[in-house]
């Protein structure tokens, strides 16, 4: 099967495209990859194989332009033609501004938890008119002017590649580009607790803030994983879910969940997938989070406990092998339609 996928991010782009590889299916990718390589360097360029080049090469011999976001891009019919699905991570825009030409084959709308509200009005006609879903997170169906789901899939890790937390360096990580740009009042709740706790945060844009490790590769990303006392988790709590969560959990890096109720959003996910005190803790003030993070570093016991616990929950979740396989079976479906 041949894919078309317009990606807005390129971590879950890495993820989602070699998942689809691995199903035996060529992809051409509108987003951070292409045959050329990789225009960010959170992960190595993905190969494409000579039936995936040439579809990269189709798009300007049949007269496409440009690039997704510019105001120039053209898509030609033809083009679309060469496909037997289109997937679009979130771009709403995209798909309202391309669906006359993109809705010559089935559009598959791929949800990450932006924009959710405006989302549901904002798709509600071109839903009607064909436009299938697959939803990342159940809290969604919660939006009001919920416009439906044909399927469930969740994000996918590998348990190979994130496992064998250790807990040997005694300090709590958190991972997040633009911390303080992006979530300040999380930030600030960091910085109080790096007055009277061992704090690393890993991702560009740290500058400033004390434990800062900037930029990691794949490989330091899963060594800082392994290696920690405890995850911190409390920003994105606007949405349901984040990859960074994903990743920690199923390394068994011990979870504890910053969510105070005035910064919750109405959709997380991360603070009921936690039992608290079973497979991670979840905390509403500064207090309790140093606490807990405290606890972990200091009682190790405590800290395989919920490693162990976490990690479970994590594999039964989000496991690369079982996401692939609800993804083959959409597929499948989707042909059949």
């Amino acid at each position: 099967m041949n894919i078309l996928y317009k990606s807005v991010h390129h971590i879950l782009e890495d993820d989602e495209v070699r998942l689809f590889q691995s199903l035996g299916h060529n992809v051409c990718c509108f987003g951070v990859n292409s045959p050329a390589g990789a225009l960010q360097p959170f992960r190595d360029p993905i190969k494409f194989n000579e039936r995936e080049r040439n579809l990269y090469d189709c798009f300007e011999k049949l007269g496409g332009k440009g690039r997704p976001n510019d105001e120039s891009f053209f898509i030609p019919a033809e083009f679309v033609d060469l496909f037997d699905v289109v997937i679009v991570m979130h771009d709403i825009n995209f798909i309202l501004a391309h669906w006359p030409v993109l809705s010559r084959r089935p559009v598959v709308w791929r949800t990450i938890g932006q924009e959710l509200v405006r989302a549901e009005v904002a798709l509600k006609k071109v839903r009607e008119e064909g436009l299938i879903i697959v939803r990342y997170s159940p809290t969604e169906q919660e939006i009001p002017g919920f416009i439906g789901e044909d399927v469930l899939i969740r994000f996918a890790k590998s348990p190979i590649m994130y496992s064998n937390w250790s807990g040997t360096a005694e300090y709590v990580l958190t991972f997040s580009n633009f911390y303080e740009q992006r979530y300040p009042l999380v930030a600030a709740a960091y910085r109080t607790l790096g007055s009277t706790l061992p704090m690393r945060i890993g991702g560009m844009g740290n500058d400033g803030i004390s434990g800062t490790l900037g930029f990691l590769s794949l490989r330091e990303q899963i060594e800082q994983y392994r290696a920690c006392g405890a995850y911190l988790y409390g920003h994105g709590l606007e949405i349901p879910y984040t990859l960074n969560f994903i990743e920690a959990f199923m390394t068994g890096a011990p979870v504890v969940v910053y969510a105070p109720l005035d910064q919750r959003g109405a959709y997380l996910e991360v603070d009921r997938l936690i039992v608290d005190g079973d497979n991670g803790f979840v905390c509403r003030d500064i207090d309790s989070t140093e606490r807990r993070l405290r606890q972990l570093l200091t009682d190790g016991k405590l800290a395989s406990n919920i490693s162990s616990r976490g990690r479970e929950t994590a594999i039964e979740l989000f496991a690369e092998e079982k996401i692939a396989e609800q993804w083959r079976m959409f597929f499948t479906k989707l042909m059949q339609r």
